[in-house]
């Protein structure tokens, strides 16, 4: 039998939960085989490991766990609640609690069993670079610079991460709050709205900036009944292990616009999710915005150049929801 190398992507998607004991980290990894296909609804073992001061150091503590992964290959775990390994060669120790974090470089160690034998293959080593600020602020007054200046803990969502039901595309200055974008088009020849020759209004459908109100305007018009703005509104993402959502909304122009400058990023994700049916990239067509132009036209946003235009509401475009958190 061909031997079976496992390959595990790190989706960082590391959150901290401090209000309960013990403490932990969330941890999503997506797993392959050594062709790179996914493995899809099969159980399998994941041993972790903390390793102090370099990548070749004995592990201060070691975890198991026996997860199963979703149609997607994505598992999902909370490191700090494993089956705790008592034959880590630092048994004495073995607590995560104790992991002094601010003292300290650490390594993430990871290896996977999955045939369930234990027999575990070494899938990668890689340093954590902000999981130990974040514990380490429970007991810390403050983590200041080299300089003595105070820094912020903050969030570790990132642009192209797999969270929410879709890909972040856009985050703000605290990096808690952004955009996601919904992982495949609702349609692909929807006309914007079947309601052509009236004006909604630039107060109620042309904002640049919030395409939630716009989409909420475009259906509630006297007349309508179909629409891109509908389509998202009406939609409710399928799970791929980061949740269902239903506040999905049409972008408006300057949204579609962080999408397309943060496009390598979200398409980059995509990709590494080989052979599944439920994610497509972003075509090289027009796409629908929620901003309404005038009464016979709204903005759409063409993804080959970039470029925004200005629409006939009868056109058919490509439409992608997106949703703020």
């Amino acid at each position: 039998m061909k031997h079976l190398l496992i390959l595990i992507f790190l989706l960082t998607s590391l959150h901290y939960l401090y209000a309960q004991a013990p403490e932990k980290f969330s941890y999503q990894a997506i797993v392959r085989d050594s062709e790179g296909m996914l493995i899809r609804n099969q159980s399998v073992k994941l041993r972790i490991s903390i390793l102090k001061g370099s990548t070749t150091s004995p592990a201060v503590y070691t975890e198991s766990h026996n997860i199963q992964t979703n149609e997607n290959g994505l598992v999902s775990l909370e490191i700090g609640t494993g089956i705790i390994d008592t034959d880590t060669e630092n048994t004495a120790s073995n607590t995560f609690s104790a992991i002094e974090w601010g003292k300290d470089s650490y390594f993430l160690k990871v290896e996977a069993d999955v045939k369930n034998d234990n027999t575990y293959s070494l899938s990668g080593i890689s340093q954590l670079l902000s999981v130990p600020y974040a514990l380490h602020a429970k007991t810390a007054a403050n983590i200041t610079d080299e300089e003595g200046n105070i820094v912020p803990i903050r969030s570790e969502r990132h642009i192209g991460e797999l969270y929410g039901g879709g890909i972040i595309f856009w985050l703000d200055s605290t990096g808690e709050h952004g955009l996601i974008v919904s992982l495949k088009d609702l349609s692909k020849e929807q006309i914007w709205s079947n309601v052509l020759t009236q004006e909604i209004g630039s107060e109620a459908a042309g904002s640049r900036v919030d395409g939630n109100k716009n989409s909420s305007s475009i259906t509630s018009q006297g007349g309508h009944s179909e629409s891109a703005a509908k389509l998202c509104l009406d939609y409710t993402n399928q799970d791929t292990g980061t949740g269902t959502f239903s506040d999905w909304y049409l972008p408006g122009i300057e949204e579609m616009k962080k999408l397309w400058e943060n496009l390598y990023e979200v398409e980059k994700s995509i990709s590494s999710q080989t052979g599944t049916t439920s994610m497509e990239s972003i075509s090289a067509n027009m796409y629908w915005t929620s901003t309404e132009y005038n009464g016979y036209c709204a903005w759409g946003f063409n993804f080959y150049n970039g470029n925004p235009y200005n629409n006939n509401k009868f056109t058919t475009g490509h439409v992608r929801a997106v949703r703020a958190f």
